[in-house]
C-alpha cells in the first residue's frame, strides 16, 4: 500500500535535524557572549546591597527612629550610622567606601574600617559624624568594588540640632473633663537660644495643648529678731498667656510666726505679702507654695532676724508688653536697725532679654533704682535676678518681664545648660492622643518629641451618688440591680447586688469594668 506523505514527513524530519544542528553552535556562542558582558547576573558575579541605620543609643535618646536611616545629634556631640553590606547571590569581595556631604562644610564624616571583605558571610563598618555648625546635612556613603556587581550607595539625613527637647513624663494620664500636665525642658549645646513651641496631636481633634503656666518669686526680709513683724513679698507672673488663679499657701517653721498671706489668691498675675516675726537671732525658710490647677510651683521666702545694721531689696514686675518694646523695674533698697552702707547693684540676665544699666548702680543706706529691659522675641517670661552686695552682705531679689507672643523657652548656655516650661492637656473626648511637641529656633533646624496623653473615661462629680462614665456609663446611676438582667448572676455572691451601672455595654466593643461599681456606686460592696 502507497503511503504518499511518508516521503515528505522524513525530508521535514531531516531538515529539522540540519537546522538544529547550525543552531547550536550560534546559541552558545550568544550565551558565553552575554554572560561576559551582562552585569549582574547573580548566578555567574553574584552581587551586594547596603544600608544604613543609627545607632541603638541613639534610638534610645530619642533623637533617631529605628527603622529610619536618619540620624540626628545635638552640635559638637557627634552620632554614628551602622553601615551594612549584605551578599547576595554567593558574590565575594573588598567594598570601599567613600562619602560625599551636601553641603560640603560644617559636617566631618569617617567610616571605620573604610575597606570591608564580604562573602560569604555580610560585613558592616560605622560611619561617624562630627560637628558644631547645627544645620541639615545629607551624606552620601558609597560603596564600589571594581567587579561587574557595580556600585551601591545609600543617603542618610543628618541633622545636627543647637538643642534637643524632653518630656516628663512621657505618659500622661487623666480623666476625661479635667486636665494634666507635663514638664517640656530644652537642652541646649553650649548656646544661648530662644526656642518656640508648638504642639500638634493625633487624632487632630479632641485634644487641647497649651503651654500656659506661672513663675513665681518671694524676697528676703530681714529685721531686729524681736516682736515686729516683716513682710516678704511674693510675686507671680504669668507665662504663655497665663490666665488661672493661683492658690498660695506656706510652710512655717518652729520658732517663726507669721500670719496668713494675703491675698490668699492670684489671679493671672499679681503680688502679696508675708508678714512674721521672731524673737530668734536666726535665718528661717518659708516655702511658698502656689497652685493652679494641675500646676504647682515653690518658692522660698527667707527671713533673716539679726541685731546689726542690714538692709532690704525688693524689685517691681512691670507690666506685659509686645517684643522690642522696654519696660522698666524699680529697685527699692531699705535701710535697717540703722544700717549706712553702700549696696552695689547688679543683674543676670537671662538669654532672650537685654537689659540697660541699673541707674544708679549704687545706694547708700536706703533709695532706689531702676533698670529697663525689652526682648527681640516674645512669648515668654524672662527672671532678672537683682543682686545687691554690701560687704559680704549680699541679698537678691527677682523682676520678671513678661513679653507678649506665642510660646518660647529662652536658655543662656552661661548660666544654666536647662530651661523648662509646662505643657498642659484638657479634654472631654476620651482616647489616647500621640502628642507631638516641636522647638523651632530662630536659625537651624527643628527638634521634636512625642508623648503619649491617656484620657480616660469616667469623671466622679462631686455629689458621690451622681457618676458619668466612659466606659463605665451609668444609665440610672446607682440604683440596685433590677431589670437588665433577669434572675441570678454570677456577678451577684452571697448578699452583694449587682448595680445597674456596671450591667450596661456601650455603641462601641468595650465592655464595663465591674470596679465601676466600687468607684461610682460607694454602696456597692
Amino acid at each position: 500500500m502507497l503511503e504518499p506523505f511518508a516521503p515528505l514527513t522524513g525530508v521535514v524530519v531531516r531538515l529539522n535535524r540540519k537546522v538544529f544542528l547550525l543552531l547550536v553552535p550560534i546559541l552558545l556562542v550568544s550565551i558565553v557572549f552575554l554572560g561576559a558582558n551582562t552585569p549582574q547576573v547573580h548566578a555567574v558575579t553574584g552581587n551586594w546591597i547596603i544600608a544604613a541605620q543609627p545607632t541603638q543609643q541613639c534610638i534610645t535618646l530619642g533623637l533617631c527612629r529605628a527603622g529610619s536611616p536618619a540620624v540626628t545629634f545635638p552640635s559638637g556631640q557627634g552620632g554614628a550610622s551602622l553601615v551594612q553590606m549584605n551578599v547576595t547571590g554567593g558574590f565575594t569581595g573588598t567594598i570601599t567606601l567613600s562619602t560625599v556631604v551636601t553641603p560640603s562644610t560644617g559636617l566631618t564624616v569617617a567610616c571605620n574600617p573604610s575597606s570591608v571583605a564580604i562573602g560569604p558571610a555580610n560585613g558592616a563598618s560605622t560611619c561617624s559624624y562630627t560637628s558644631t555648625a547645627p544645620a541639615a546635612y545629607s551624606v552620601v556613603i558609597t560603596g564600589t568594588n571594581g567587579t561587574a556587581s557595580g556600585t551601591h550607595s545609600v543617603t542618610v539625613p543628618v541633622t545636627v540640632v543647637s538643642f534637643t527637647l524632653g518630656v516628663a513624663p512621657s505618659t500622661t494620664s487623666f480623666n476625661s473633663g479635667t486636665q494634666g500636665a507635663a514638664t517640656v525642658t530644652l537642652v541646649n549645646s553650649g548656646i544661648n537660644e530662644t526656642v518656640a513651641l508648638s504642639a500638634s496631636s493625633v487624632p487632630a481633634s479632641g485634644l487641647t495643648v497649651d503651654f500656659a503656666d506661672f513663675v513665681i518669686g518671694a524676697t528676703t526680709a530681714t529685721a531686729i529678731n524681736g516682736t515686729t513683724p516683716v513682710a516678704s513679698t511674693i510675686t507671680i507672673a504669668a507665662v504663655h498667656g497665663f490666665t488661672g488663679a493661683v492658690a498660695l499657701s506656706d510652710t512655717v517653721p518652729q520658732g517663726l510666726t507669721c500670719s496668713a498671706i494675703s491675698p490668699a489668691s492670684i489671679t493671672t498675675a499679681g503680688t502679696a505679702t508675708l508678714s512674721c516675726s521672731s524673737v530668734k537671732r536666726q535665718a528661717f525658710s518659708v516655702p511658698i507654695t502656689g497652685t493652679s490647677g494641675v500646676l504647682t510651683r515653690t518658692v522660698i521666702a527667707a527671713f533673716n532676724f539679726t541685731i546689726g545694721a542690714e538692709y532690704n531689696i525688693v524689685a517691681t514686675s512691670p507690666a506685659a508688653v509686645n517684643a522690642g518694646i522696654s519696660a522698666s523695674s524699680t529697685i527699692t533698697v531699705s535701710a535697717v536697725n540703722g544700717f549706712t552702707g553702700v549696696v552695689v547693684l547688679d543683674d543676670t540676665v537671662p538669654a532672650g532679654l537685654t537689659c540697660g544699666a541699673i541707674t544708679p548702680a549704687t545706694i547708700t543706706g536706703s533709695g532706689s533704682a531702676t533698670v529697663s529691659c525689652s526682648a527681640a522675641t516674645g512669648g515668654n517670661t524672662f527672671t532678672l535676678g537683682i543682686r545687691g552686695n554690701a560687704t559680704r552682705l549680699i541679698h537678691v531679689a527677682p523682676a520678671f518681664f513678661t513679653v507678649n507672643g506665642a510660646p518660647t523657652v529662652a536658655l543662656n548656655a552661661k548660666i544654666a545648660t536647662s530651661a523648662s516650661s509646662a505643657v498642659r492637656f484638657s479634654s472631654s473626648s476620651p482616647n489616647v492622643y500621640n502628642v507631638t511637641i516641636t522647638g523651632t529656633p530662630p536659625t537651624g533646624p527643628t527638634f521634636s518629641i512625642n508623648t503619649i496623653v491617656n484620657v480616660q473615661g469616667y469623671t466622679i462629680s462631686p455629689s458621690p451618688n451622681s457618676f458619668t462614665s466612659y466606659p463605665c456609663l451609668c444609665h440610672v446611676g446607682c440604683g440596685r440591680y433590677s431589670d437588665f438582667f433577669h434572675g441570678s448572676h454570677p456577678w451577684n455572691t452571697g448578699s452583694r447586688e449587682r448595680h445597674d451601672c456596671c450591667n450596661r455595654k456601650l455603641a462601641s466593643d468595650w465592655w464595663h469594668d465591674e470596679s465601676c461599681c466600687w468607684r461610682s456606686c460607694p454602696g456597692y460592696r
